[in-house]
């Protein structure tokens, strides 16, 4: 297999996205890009990333309404999710897991941070 597996990114910043986008591109990684919860569940009904990024506060629907209907969603049940937010406070975290997340990384979000998720999830191997 050439590469690695895709992640898709949602967010609605133009920034976060391409900070995202630089950190992961760079390791091979094939990044797809959402701008909003709406546009995301569109892209997941054709194809299914190996990791969801999703940011939580959009307009429209947010990142724990995106999480729960895909929790909803029997053919998605496994797709590792990490909900990114700049609100880094334990009830943060702890709604976002209750919402179905598999983790939950503070903005912005550090290089570490990130790897150490991939890592977690299979995604990033020894370098």
């Amino acid at each position: 297999m050439s590469g690695k597996p895709q992640i898709l990114i949602v967010d609605d910043e133009p920034a976060n996205l391409k900070l995202l986008g630089s950190l992961l591109a760079p390791e091979g990684f094939r990044v797809k890009v959402a701008t909003s919860g709406e546009q995301a569940l569109k892209l997941l009904a054709d194809t299914l990333p190996a990791l969801l990024l999703l940011d939580v506060v959009m307009p429209g629907m947010n990142g724990y309404e995106v999480c729960r209907s895909i929790r909803a969603d029997t053919g998605m049940q496994d797709l590792p999710i990490v909900l990114v937010t700049g609100a880094s406070g334990a009830d943060d975290r702890a709604e976002g897991l209750a919402a179905g997340a598999n983790e939950v990384l503070a903005k912005p979000v550090a290089r570490e941070d990130l790897f150490h998720t991939l890592s977690r999830f299979g995604l990033l191997g020894a370098r």
